[in-house]
């Protein structure tokens, strides 16, 4: 008899650590699926920065030409 009930206990202590792994898959499954979204979110976020310093330098650039112009009318 008392060999029953330690392959009970030791049944039951697989079966909680199967449970508890169970759980932390779950959690990491989550964790992941949370880092994509956040990750699609921050390369669509560059993706935008991106475009926008582009504009910017286009800006500036445009901008610089026309102060030289300013500066020096028979150098353009």
């Amino acid at each position: 008899m008392p060999r029953n009930s330690s392959v009970r206990s030791s049944f039951s202590c697989k079966t909680e650590n199967c449970r508890h792994l169970a759980t932390l898959q779950e959690d990491f499954r989550d964790e992941i699926m949370d880092l994509k979204r956040q990750l699609a979110c921050m390369k669509e976020e560059s993706k935008l920065l991106k475009v926008k310093l582009r504009r910017s330098e286009e800006n500036a650039a445009r901008k610089e030409k026309i102060i030289c112009t300013m500066i020096d009318p028979m150098k353009v």
